[in-house]
C-alpha cells in the first residue's frame, strides 16, 4: 500500500482521472478475457485466429459492402531484425484504423523468455512524421495461455491520408517506463527503481519492424479521440520534391567506438540526411500572425524558423557560446547589480523572460535570437533542481526583470556528466521543492514558472553502452517528463505551468549532430511556439 505521503502526490489531484481511466481500461480488458475464454471453450475456437477485439473500444469503423476487416494485419516479414529479442513468429502487429492504434500481440511464453517488459518506440514517416504515444499495457493472464498487448496511439497527431513507413523500437526489456506502474499498480516501487545499470537493447538489433512494415491511413487525422487531448499545433511533413530521394526512415543511433570515424558501420545509422527533407508545418497561422504583430508593435521584425539552416556544425563549440550568452544576458555586468535599480514598471521591451536551465537553454537562447526574439529572453544558467532557490528567482527578478521563468534542468539530473542519475523519486520529490517553495511567488505577485519539457537525447555510444555512462535514453526522459507534467496537475497552482514542445521535437528525437542538443532548425521551431504561450497567448 502506498505511504501517505506517495498518496498525496501520487494518488490525488485533479490528474487521476486519467490514471483511473487507464485502470478502468485495463479491468474492462480482463473482463473481457473471461468471456472471450468461455466463448472458446463453448465454440472450440482457436485463440486469436483473428485480430484481438479490445472491449474498451467503442467503434465508429463500419465495415462496407465488400466487409472490409476492422483490424488490418502488419506482419513483421522475414527480414524483420530483432528475433533475439521477440521473434517475429510470435509477434502480430495490428493496425485499428477507426481507433487509431498499432497494437503488438505478443506471444507470453517467448516474452517471458526473452523481453518480459518492453519498452517500445514507434514512428509513422511519409508525407509527415508522427510518433506513438500513450502506450498502454493489456495484461492477459498466462492461465488462459493468452498473449500481451502493448498498444500505442497516434490519436492526437496531424497526419494527412497516405501510406506510411512504420518502425517499432525495443527500448529496453526490462523496462521501468510508464507501462510499468500501470502493469505493477505500484508507483512507490516505479519510482524508486534503479535504473543506473540497465542496458539499452543493442540499437542495431531493437526493430521489430522491418523496412517493408507498412500502413494506409485512408481519411485525415485531424480532430482528437473523444475530446480528451488537445490536436498538436503542427506536424514535420515532407518536401514533396525531396520525398523520392528517401527510403524508410530508421532509428538514428551511434554506434560504439565511432568517434571520428568515417567508416561503413558507423556512417549507416548515424546518417542524418532524411531529416533534411521534412519541414514543420503550422496547423493554423493565426497565432503566429499574433505574435509577427507583437513584435511589430514593439518595432522588431519576425523572422520565421523555417528560413534557419538545418546544417549548423559550423557553430561555435558550446563553452564559447555559453560565455558569450552570458555577457549578452547581463550586460557584461554579472549579477552583482543592486537590487534597488530595479527598473520599476517596466515596459515590455525592458522586461525578460528567463531561460533557466544550461546547454540545451543555451541553444534555445540562439533560436529566439534567430527569430528576432532574443531581446525579450535571456539565459539564466542552472544544472540542478537544488540550483533554483529562493535568491536564485530573486536575483533574476531583480537585476533582469524576470518574472516569467522557463525552466529546464533535467539533463544534468538525468546522469551526465557527474556519474550517476537522479532515481525518479530524487528528480519527483527535488521539482517538488520547487514548486511548492511559496517564498518564490512572494517575491512579485507576476512570478510564474513553467516546467519545460525535457528534450530527448539519440541513442549515443555512451546511453547505449552496456553499463551506460550516460541515461537520458528514452525511458528517462519520458518519466522525468510524465512526473513534470503530473507535478503541475497536483500543485493546483495557477502561477505553475508544463510547457510541453514534444509534438515538436520528439518526432525528431534523433537528429542532434552532437548527440545531444537539438538540431537549430528544431529548436527554433521549439522557440516560436515558447514565445507566443508566453508573449501573447
Amino acid at each position: 500500500m502506498l505511504g501517505t505521503e506517495n498518496r498525496q502526490i501520487w494518488w490525488s489531484g485533479p490528474w487521476v482521472g486519467h490514471l483511473h481511466l487507464r485502470l478502468v481500461r485495463q479491468l474492462t480488458s480482463f473482463s473481457f478475457v473471461l468471456v472471450l475464454v468461455a466463448f472458446v471453450i463453448f465454440n472450440d475456437t482457436k485463440l486469436f485466429s483473428t485480430p484481438p477485439q479490445q472491449q474498451y473500444h467503442t467503434s465508429s469503423y463500419h465495415n462496407t459492402e465488400q466487409n472490409l476487416p476492422r483490424h488490418i494485419p502488419i506482419p513483421p516479414s522475414t527480414d524483420a531484425q530483432a528475433i533475439e529479442i521477440i521473434s517475429s513468429k510470435k509477434t502480430t502487429i495490428w493496425h485499428y484504423p477507426s481507433h487509431r492504434e498499432i497494437c503488438l500481440q505478443m506471444d507470453y511464453t517467448t516474452m517471458v523468455a526473452t523481453c518480459p517488459h518492453p519498452d517500445l518506440m514507434g514512428r509513422i514517416s511519409g508525407s509527415s512524421l508522427a510518433l506513438l504515444d500513450e502506450w498502454e499495457y493489456h495484461y492477459h493472464p498466462s492461465v488462459f495461455k493468452l498473449n500481451d498487448l502493448y498498444c500505442g496511439s497516434y490519436k492526437n497527431v496531424w497526419l494527412p491520408p497516405g501510406q506510411y513507413n512504420l518502425e517499432i523500437i525495443v527500448v529496453l526489456c526490462n523496462s521501468f517506463g510508464l507501462t510499468s506502474p500501470m502493469r505493477t499498480k505500484n508507483f512507490t516501487k516505479w519510482l524508486e527503481y534503479d535504473f543506473k545499470k540497465d542496458c539499452l537493447e543493442d540499437p542495431a538489433r531493437n526493430q521489430i519492424t522491418s523496412s517493408s512494415s507498412t500502413l494506409t491511413i485512408e481519411t485525415e487525422v485531424s480532430s482528437t479521440s473523444e475530446g480528451k487531448k488537445q490536436l498538436q499545433e503542427g506536424h514535420w511533413m515532407m518536401d514533396k520534391s525531396k520525398s523520392a530521394n528517401y527510403g524508410p526512415l530508421r532509428t538514428r543511433y551511434q554506434p560504439q567506438d565511432c568517434h571520428g570515424e568515417i567508416s561503413e558501420r558507423c556512417a549507416v545509422p548515424m546518417n542524418n540526411s532524411h531529416l533534411e527533407a521534412f519541414n514543420f508545418v503550422w496547423r493554423n497561422n493565426t497565432w503566429l500572425e499574433k505574435l509577427k504583430q507583437h513584435q511589430l508593435d514593439l518595432g522588431f521584425n519576425l523572422k520565421l524558423g523555417q528560413s534557419i539552416a538545418w546544417n549548423i556544425e559550423d557553430r561555435v563549440k558550446i563553452e564559447d557560446r555559453v560565455k558569450e550568452l552570458e555577457l549578452r544576458a547581463h550586460g557584461g555586468t554579472g549579477l552583482d547589480v543592486d537590487s534597488s535599480k530595479r527598473m520599476k514598471g517596466a515596459t515590455d521591451e525592458e522586461s525578460k523572460i528567463c531561460v533557466v536551465g544550461y546547454s540545451h537553454s543555451c541553444h534555445l537562447i540562439d533560436a529566439f535570437w534567430a527569430n528576432s526574439l532574443g531581446h525579450r529572453f535571456i539565459w539564466a544558467p542552472a544544472q540542478y533542481p537544488s540550483d533554483l532557490s529562493t535568491e536564485f528567482f530573486e536575483q533574476y527578478y531583480h537585476t533582469r526583470n524576470c518574472t516569467k521563468f522557463v525552466i529546464g534542468v533535467g539533463q544534468h539530473p538525468a546522469g551526465y556528466p557527474y556519474g550517476a542519475p537522479f532515481s525518479l523519486k530524487q528528480w519527483r520529490d527535488e521539482m517538488t521543492s520547487v514548486v511548492t517553495n511559496e517564498e518564490i511567488f512572494k517575491i512579485d505577485g507576476e512570478i510564474k514558472l513553467y516546467l519545460r519539457s525535457i528534450h530527448h537525447n539519440p541513442i549515443g555510444d555512451m546511453i547505449g553502452k552496456c553499463q551506460p555512462t550516460d541515461w537520458r535514453s528514452p525511458t528517462v526522459i519520458d518519466s522525468y517528463n510524465f512526473i513534470l507534467e503530473k507535478l503541475v496537475l497536483d500543485s493546483n497552482n495557477s502561477r505553475v505551468d508544463y510547457l510541453d514542445t514534444t509534438f515538436i521535437t520528439k518526432p525528431v528525437w534523433d537528429t542532434a549532430y552532437d548527440w545531444c542538443h537539438l538540431p537549430l532548425k528544431v529548436s527554433s521551431v521549439e522557440a516560436l511556439y515558447i514565445a507566443y504561450v508566453l508573449l501573447v497567448d
